[in-house]
């Protein structure tokens, strides 16, 4: 809790036990989507989530959206298999949304892949996440290959997913996963450089671009404050685009951007360049959560606490219409 407020934390990742991890082995391995299911019992599944709320009780977070671990969501597999390693992972968010209600929300992994004219194929499993499972947003790849030969955001091959989303009242979680660019190779962890690169590239995009006028009730938060911030005096593209303040009132039902750095002066600069209402609260934790991110953010000193408030509850409301939390 924050000032007698929840804290809603709309950028978390799944904690499954080891059964899961192998399964997504076996359909590499294998190579037979349909012929191998996967069972997961609650009592082996709870057994993982009392770790992970633990950690959240820890950090004072009361509400968390989780989504699949985006290394995790092999969007560079043949869609063969992606897409019932989408299927099982989407159950598996529902099935640990039903044990703990009051602590988790869903957010859908979808079958992404570069082989495909556009994302009319994704419609089918963001209904499923939503109408069936109860999700309340999904997770956006804009680098599904690690080889970045998709359009960007801005181009009509995502119009069919923008158009569903928007229709469903569903926000987009913009996250990339891994990057198979050779000249990062050397470098630990290198899918946070194209966390980086992807990100920003989506907050200029959409920017810059018609996106939102095409799609007026179009809802995107870009993870990680947008990857990078702007060296840039008052504006996030120089030549001829406008101020931030303008930009912040013209895409204040549609552009959002999440909390999760773990640097106080990156925090600071981010909202600061971002504007209040344009953040939500975000981790990015599991059941490993070794930063106090709403520590971090109570500690900004040149905001007041009713924005503090804000970024923890009032604006993922506002974002996550679907999501029932008290």
């Amino acid at each position: 809790m924050y000032q007698g407020q929840k804290v809603i934390d709309v950028h978390g990742h799944m904690t499954t036990p080891d059964s899961f991890r192998n399964f997504a082995m076996t359909l590499m391995s294998l190579r037979s989507p349909g012929r191998q299911q996967y069972n997961l019992s609650d009592d082996e599944l709870r057994e993982s989530l009392l770790e992970h709320i633990e950690a959240l009780d820890k950090r004072n977070i009361d509400y968390q959206l989780v989504s699949p671990r985006p290394v995790a969501m092999l969007h560079w597999e043949s869609p063969h298999i992606q897409e019932q390693w989408c299927r099982v992972t989407n159950d598996v968010i529902a099935q640990s949304v039903k044990l703990f209600p009051d602590r988790f929300g869903g957010i859908a992994q979808l079958p992404q892949s570069n082989e495909h004219p556009d994302t009319s194929f994704l419609v089918e499993e963001l209904e499923r996440a939503v109408k069936d499972l109860g999700m309340v947003g999904a997770l956006l790849n804009p680098d599904p290959s690690g080889m970045r030969d998709v359009p960007g955001v801005n181009e009509k091959y995502w119009y069919p997913l923008y158009e569903k989303a928007q229709e469903l009242d569903v926000p987009l979680l913009v996250h990339p996963s891994i990057t198979k660019d050779r000249r990062v190779r050397a470098i630990p962890h290198n899918y946070q450089i194209n966390n980086v690169w992807e990100e920003y590239l989506a907050t200029l995009l959409y920017i810059a671009t018609d996106v939102f006028q095409v799609f007026p009730r179009l809802k995107v938060v870009i993870c990680h404050a947008g990857g990078g911030l702007s060296r840039h005096f008052n504006s996030d593209i120089r030549d001829g685009h406008p101020p931030r303040e303008e930009v912040r009132e013209k895409y204040f039902n549609n552009l959002f951007f999440d909390t999760c750095v773990y640097d106080g002066s990156f925090m600071d600069t981010a909202v600061k360049q971002h504007g209040i209402d344009s953040m939500v609260f975000g981790t990015e934790i599991g059941a490993a959560l070794r930063v106090d991110v709403v520590g971090l953010i109570d500690g900004l000193k040149d905001f007041s606490v009713e924005d503090k408030v804000k970024i923890f509850n009032t604006n993922p409301k506002r974002v996550y219409s679907r999501m029932k939390v008290a």
